[in-house]
């Protein structure tokens, strides 16, 4: 993950790391046969 911070000098690579992280922590959450968390809905 270094090249992010190498190619991508607008956003903060931390950033990009704690983005990434979240995701996949909200899919490994939710990749089950009962998801435990679905975000709340935006309409």
């Amino acid at each position: 993950m270094t090249t992010l911070s190498v190619a991508n000098t607008f956003v903060n690579a931390d950033f990009i790391y704690t983005v990434v992280c979240s995701v996949l922590v909200f899919c490994f959450f939710n990749f089950c046969k009962r998801a435990k968390y679905s975000p709340p809905d935006a309409s």
